[in-house]
């Protein structure tokens, strides 16, 4: 990495194995021991909690955007340290917000599948006080049947559900664009770089209110 010049890094600080923090530490101690001049590092968080700023500032970065990006946010933070970036975006870029979503779905806001019944069920208790349309789902051949019914806003899947078809979502994402992906592990299971491409976020599992709408709203809010 450090044998090419880049104006800027976008440091995701929830990554596996090594997590944006520490990766910032090393990229840090790379630049003193080489005499290297330093390299701007923004954190990136889904997780937008108080304090947050000050933390990461702290390690080491340099500025602090929470996901998902606005396009005036990112062009602000890159004008602060100098970098120039053209406004306007590509068609094949237009974001989630400004696709068209066809007339014979019912639009709802949260689709859920646990592992099991128990774990839906209260994940649909938390967030039925925030949130007004949420459907939870037994098994996956009715949670594929929801998803070609419904738009949802939001689809939260549990990795630990036994022999799910991860191949088959993956297939399909293509054609369900208009909804967010949210996978949820456990804090020692993996994910493979296929499998986290399916999905917009990748958190550790957790039915904690405040965690669950801090990530939500970023979507469901907009």
């Amino acid at each position: 990495f450090m044998t090419d010049k880049f104006d800027l890094v976008l440091m995701d600080i929830a990554m596996p194995v090594l997590d944006g923090i520490s990766a910032t530490k090393k990229m840090l101690e790379y630049e003193q021991i080489n005499s290297l001049e330093h390299t701007p590092i923004v954190a990136l968080s889904a997780n937008a909690l108080k304090g947050d700023r000050e933390r990461f500032m702290s390690a080491g970065l340099d500025e602090y955007l929470t996901k998902p990006i606005k396009q005036d946010q990112l062009l602000n933070t890159l004008s602060k340290f100098g970098i120039e970036a053209k406004r306007g975006i590509k068609t094949s870029q237009v974001s989630k917000s400004n696709k068209i979503i066809p007339d014979h779905l019912n639009k709802r806001d949260i689709l859920i599948f646990k592992k099991s019944k128990v774990e839906s069920k209260i994940f649909q208790k938390v967030l039925s006080s925030i949130y007004k349309d949420i459907d939870i789902v037994e098994n996956e051949e009715e949670f594929f049947q929801y998803i070609k019914q419904n738009y949802y806003k939001a689809i939260l899947l549990d990795k630990e559900i036994p022999n799910f078809d991860f191949d088959k979502l993956y297939d399909i994402k293509k054609d369900l664009q208009n909804s967010v992906f949210i996978l949820f592990r456990n804090f020692e299971s993996k994910v493979e770089n296929k499998l986290r491409a399916i999905f917009d976020e990748v958190i550790i599992n957790s039915s904690d209110k405040e965690y669950l709408q801090t990530i939500l709203d970023n979507y469901l809010k907009r």
